[in-house]
C-alpha cells in the first residue's frame, strides 16, 4: 500500500469516525488530526505563504485581510497565522534576514514570532497546536497532490 493510500484511508476512518459520533450523540466533533509524516519538504516562501493564507482564509473568512499574513495590523488571528508562517518557514531552513527580505517584516520580530510558536508549542496551547497543524495537513496535501510544489533549494 502506498503513502498516498494510507492516508486515503486514514482519512475515510476518521470521516467515518465523525459521521458515526454525529449519528449517535447529535454532534459532529472537532478532529484534530495530524495523518501525515512529520517533517516537511522544503518549499519556496510564496509557496508556505500561499498554504498559510488559505488556512486562515478557510477558516476564518470574516476576519482575512486582503494582503493576508503580511497586513501589518495587529489583529491576533493575523498574528497567530504570520507567526506560523515565521515558524514553518524557520523549520524548513530559512534564514531571519532571508525571512525578513521576503516578507518586510524586521528579523527581530521573526525571531520573536518563532522563540513565541516554540513557547506556545511547548506548553502544548490547544488553539496553537491546532491551526499549526492544520496549516501543515494544508502543505502535505498539496504536496501530496502535487500542487504547485516544487522542491527546488533556494
Amino acid at each position: 500500500m502506498t503513502n498516498k493510500e494510507k492516508i486515503k484511508r486514514a482519512e475515510k476512518l476518521i470521516d467515518d469516525f465523525q459521521y458515526n459520533f454525529y449519528k449517535e450523540i447529535g454532534v459532529v466533533p472537532d478532529v484534530c488530526y495530524d495523518i501525515y509524516v512529520d517533517s516537511l519538504p522544503k518549499l519556496l516562501l510564496p509557496q508556505i505563504e500561499e498554504a498559510v493564507n488559505y488556512t486562515f482564509k478557510l477558516n476564518f473568512p470574516e476576519a482575512f485581510p486582503n494582503q493576508g499574513i503580511r497586513n501589518r495590523a495587529r489583529h491576533t488571528i493575523t498574528i497567530a497565522f504570520r507567526y506560523i508562517f515565521f515558524k514553518i518557514a524557520r523549520d524548513m531552513g530559512y534564514t531571519f534576514p532571508v525571512m525578513s527580505s521576503y516578507i518586510g517584516f524586521d528579523h527581530a520580530t521573526i525571531l520573536h514570532a518563532v522563540k513565541s510558536m516554540n513557547n506556545l508549542l511547548e506548553t502544548k496551547d490547544p488553539v496553537t497546536i491546532k491551526y499549526y497543524n492544520l496549516v501543515k495537513n494544508e502543505i502535505k496535501r498539496r504536496v501530496v497532490n502535487n500542487a504547485d510544489v516544487h522542491n527546488t533549494e533556494q
